[in-house]
């Protein structure tokens, strides 16, 4: 199949774990980069996913059935964007590949990752020694899809098991071959083998991609095409160099790198308008500022817990203002509209399962009231905690969320993480959470999966009496008020004894 890609005379960013998603990938756009490389998503994943349209982010998202979001993409990346597949067999790599055919450029076998995960599975570098099984799976995509397949390799010991395993691949009809010149037991620290490179380049005829370079060979924009011509390649594939500053794929100003300032601001943007995980962007972060490490700017990213308190230290409390409130806006809307279908009548399949459908006045109250210890109940035969409440994200900070703040109280108690569960029912979602061997559920169905299992974690963090992120607090939690009257009415001693006693019950729990 002829490529629609044109690989030759590419410079590409390589995929990398926890790098290689949206914003990064973007930035590397801005910059120059002619290709990007989705980080590896194992087969399997793929496999457990749902394709859904994110109109409020403008993107198409792969969620897991467990609710995890395992790959986000968007119109601007579509005609440049590689999504990187870890398997080890050729009808599991097609089913996983046609899943998202239609939203990327090329799909790309992952047959370099030297990491046991990877390996003791038969995937990654575990294929450079199986080449039957590597032929097989390439053979597979090409005859199935209608993009092109790529794959990435490493260099075998020996030269001249290395050309034959590359001639061997050309074979399948693959549209170009991506080489890291390093041994499988090999790292950074070790030189590439540009030789290698060299001598595959001379024996096949596809477009060879150069990698490994970074460090090495590959220090500014510049060394990019000396790299490419020292190892004879069509092009380069750029991994640390990318992921420490992604302007070192712009063809203008080539003998000097962006400001790091510049990067995490752009990134920053990115991150937070696609809504990528936050301990992941923060990472990305760090390694924007990998030679700044001893400074008070780096040891305060460290430091931020929040989208607010990173934005606060970069200066961009005002543009972050302006997003969350675009966002809000926008989830308003989805919130009405979900409203309106929900108050449709549902089937009579949906009487008979577990839970029981909610009234039309407990939907009111859920709808509109706050989340009190005195709407819960719990289950005299199973010990679950239960309520029927609905989370209006609008009515909540914006800068942090209730299964955010669940989570940092479980990190903070030494506590494993809380487990949620999901089931879909007539269209809607119900979820539960569980902490400490304590299953937190919410009666009341909500279109949008996410919003359900916070309103789940607001369910367990009321019923724990710590705060779920409203913004009325006070409002939202009448029983505090009536204790803050009585205590004002206390002596002075008496309210220090109740003060005294309240610290120490939190310090013990």
């Amino acid at each position: 199949m002829s490529s629609s890609v044109e690989f030759r005379g590419a410079v590409v960013l390589a995929p990398m774990v926890r790098v290689g998603t949206l914003p990064m990938r973007l930035l590397a756009l801005d910059y120059g980069a002619d290709l990007v490389y989705v980080e590896e998503i194992i087969d399997h994943r793929l496999l457990g996913c749902s394709r859904l349209v994110n109109r409020r982010l403008g993107t198409v998202d792969f969620v897991h059935k467990d609710g995890s979001l395992v790959f986000r993409t968007c119109q601007r990346e579509r005609q440049r964007v590689v999504l990187q597949l870890g398997t080890a067999d050729p009808d599991r790599a097609v089913s996983a590949a046609k899943i998202v055919e239609r939203d990327v450029a090329c799909i790309d076998v992952n047959m370099g990752c030297p990491k046991d995960y990877s390996t003791k599975g038969g995937m990654g570098a575990a294929l450079i020694t199986d080449a039957p099984r590597a032929v097989a799976i390439l053979k597979a995509l090409v005859a199935n899809l209608s993009i092109p397949v790529t794959c990435k390799i490493r260099v075998l010991p020996n030269l001249s098991d290395t050309v034959a395993l590359a001639q061997a691949l050309e074979s399948t009809g693959i549209a170009c071959l991506a080489v890291h010149g390093r041994f499988k037991h090999e790292r950074p620290r070790n030189p590439n083998h540009n030789d290698y490179i060299a001598a595959v380049c001379r024996a096949v005829s596809l477009p060879v991609l150069a990698n490994g370079g970074s460090g090495d060979a590959v220090r500014l924009p510049l060394d990019v095409e000396y790299f490419r011509r020292v190892t004879g390649a069509s092009g380069v594939m750029l991994a640390r160099a990318a992921m420490h500053n992604p302007s070192i794929f712009r063809r203008e100003f080539e003998d000097r790198l962006e400001s790091s300032e510049t990067l995490v601001v752009k990134y920053l943007k990115y991150a937070i308008t696609y809504d990528n995980p936050f301990p992941q962007s923060k990472y990305c972060i760090q390694q924007l500022l990998h030679d700044r490490t001893e400074s008070e700017v780096y040891r305060s990213t460290l430091a931020a817990q929040t989208w607010s308190d990173l934005c606060t230290l970069w200066n961009l409390s005002a543009w972050y203002g302006e997003h969350l409130a675009k966002m809000q806006h926008l989830e308003a809307e989805e919130e009405d509209a979900s409203q309106e279908q929900q108050q449709q009548p549902q089937s009579e399949q949906h009487a008979g399962v577990k839970r029981k459908a909610e009234t039309a006045a407990e939907t009111a109250l859920a709808a509109s009231g706050p989340l009190t210890k005195r709407r819960l109940t719990v289950d005299s035969d199973t010990g679950e905690v239960l309520a029927s409440f609905r989370y209006l994200r609008r009515l909540y900070r914006p800068d942090t969320s209730p299964k955010m703040l669940l989570h940092t109280h479980c990190q903070w108690r030494d506590l494993p993480a809380p487990e949620y569960k999901t089931d879909y029912i007539d269209r809607l979602y119900y979820s539960q959470v569980t902490v400490e061997g304590k299953v937190y559920r919410n009666l009341l169905g909500d279109q949008s999966k996410r919003y359900a299992e916070q309103g789940a974690a607001c369910i367990c963090l009321v019923h724990l009496g710590l705060s779920d992120g409203r913004k009325d607090e006070e409002q939202a939690k009448p029983e505090q008020q009536q204790q803050s009257k009585q205590k004002q009415q206390q002596p002075v001693e008496k309210q220090s004894e109740v003060a005294n006693g309240k610290q120490s019950e939190e310090i013990v729990s």
